[in-house]
């Protein structure tokens, strides 16, 4: 689960919720503030525990775990806004004067030569993976960057 996927189910349950620096801080009523670390793999990483929880009642507190459970699963390259992800696409012809979008599978670098594999289905790809590419391999660059395209979460306003 996004960061912004996660901020806005806990919105929608009730929780104001708000994000400072690496925190997620969440509050209800007049309880103390909880505080997520966006970049936790663990509960240990929280500051939600029984006493807390104890104040928010059965139904809040058992959907504030259930959420926080989801995101702490959540992988942290898939998690974090700033690490955007893209599929490489690129136009190419199969037969005759048919031109047909292929995304790239898979990028092959080595000493002598470098290249792209290509499939029907989108493979995504992180910013940092493609920055990485681009590092060993600069020639590869312009092709990258020509043939990026962000990929969009529709269901997250």
């Amino acid at each position: 689960m996004k960061i912004k996927e996660y901020v806005k189910k806990l919105y929608c349950e009730g929780f104001n919720v708000s994000t400072r620096g690496d925190a997620i801080r969440i509050r209800l009523r007049d309880m103390r503030d909880l505080v997520v670390d966006k970049k936790a793999q663990g509960w240990s990483n929280t500051n939600i525990n029984f006493d807390t929880l104890s104040v928010l009642g059965y139904d809040k507190a058992g959907t504030l775990l259930e959420l926080t459970k989801q995101y702490l699963r959540t992988p942290l390259s898939k998690r974090c806004l700033e690490n955007k992800e893209y599929y490489l696409v690129a136009w190419r012809y199969y037969s005759g004067p048919i031109i047909e979008k292929g995304y790239v599978s898979k990028i092959n670098i080595s000493s002598d030569c470098s290249g792209f594999e290509y499939s029907d289905k989108p493979v995504p790809f992180t910013e940092d993976q493609l920055k990485n590419v681009k590092d060993c391999d600069p020639v590869l660059a312009p092709a990258i960057d020509a043939m990026k395209e962000e990929i969009k979460d529709e269901h997250i306003s």
